[in-house]
């Protein structure tokens, strides 16, 4: 007879764990920007991605059924749409930091958490009360004082940091759908492969051979890449996400930390402002209904 295996709830653990991979997401982000500063955006995505499927394959292996099984999706082209979309929204972030400040691209990137609500319930069908649709809206409002569109400082590529936190909540509406029907090996599997694929349609006709230093970024960013995801997965397993997700926002705090002392930025008070609108936004979603 089977016996349920259940998993101990930690709150303060999962916390530290959602801390250390938004610390990990955050120098994610400082890599890719140093890297695409000299390789081809394709080629580090590219990169990042091979090393993906390759532990996504050796993970799912090891599991009752295999890789066979995690290809048997429900809606096959659904999951490769999801991981179509991720692909193309890493490699626009990558693009995006070579553009504006990295500072000014995660501040308006916070605001993806609320996309994802407003989508959810568009798409999805999911409720939304007033109280989140006015945190949408305010978190919005943000991303305008960030933006300051019709002011002379105005950057336009600004608005590529914007798309990018749209297509990602897209991309989260569509792992909602799928995990109502795929196993955690199906999604993940999918993730890999697919992205692998894509990637290697564009990467190696740009390949610019790095130095030994960017190919040791690239091995960082691969790495560090597969263990903050397990790190966030496993916060999930010992934390209820309601807990958790309020601290998924110091991605945003140690992003500027790296922005102002590794590059040498200075966000500005708008920047700053309009940032923590957006996080407040998002906290005030997450207790509203």
């Amino acid at each position: 007879m089977a016996t349920a295996v259940a998993t101990a709830v930690r709150p303060g653990f999962g916390i530290g764990l959602v801390l250390l991979a938004m610390l990990i997401f955050a120098g994610q982000d400082a890599v890719t920007k140093t890297l695409v500063a000299a390789l081809p955006v394709a080629q580090v995505v590219m990169v990042r991605h091979v090393v993906f499927a390759l532990f996504a394959t050796l993970l799912i292996a090891a599991k009752p059924g295999g890789v066979t099984h995690a290809l048997r999706a429900d809606r096959p082209w659904l999951q490769v749409l999801r991981a179509s979309i991720a692909v193309f929204e890493i490699g626009l972030f990558a693009f995006t930091v070579t553009r504006i400040p990295l500072s000014s691209a995660l501040a308006i990137f916070a605001i993806c958490p609320l996309v994802t609500t407003a989508l959810a319930a568009l798409v999805l069908g999911e409720r939304v009360g007033p109280a989140r649709w006015l945190a949408v809206t305010a978190g919005f409002a943000g991303v305008l004082v960030v933006l300051r569109p019709g002011a002379a400082v105005f950057d336009p590529d600004a608005l590529l940091a914007v798309a990018c936190a749209v297509i990602f909540g897209f991309y989260q509406v569509l792992s909602r759908l799928v995990s109502r029907t795929d196993s955690f090996e199906t999604t993940y599997g999918y993730s890999a492969w697919i992205g692998c694929l894509l990637t290697l349609l564009v990467g190696p006709f740009v390949w610019v051979a790095p130095s030994g230093a960017e190919w040791l970024m690239l091995g960082i960013l691969s790495t560090t890449g597969i263990t903050g995801h397990m790190l966030l997965m496993k916060a999930l397993q010992t934390a209820p996400a309601s807990t958790v997700q309020p601290f998924t926002y110091t991605q945003l705090v140690w992003g500027l930390l790296i922005a102002v002392t590794v590059f040498g930025e200075r966000p500005d008070a708008a920047t700053l402002g309009g940032a923590a609108a957006i996080v407040a936004a998002g906290l005030l979603a997450l207790r509203a209904r």
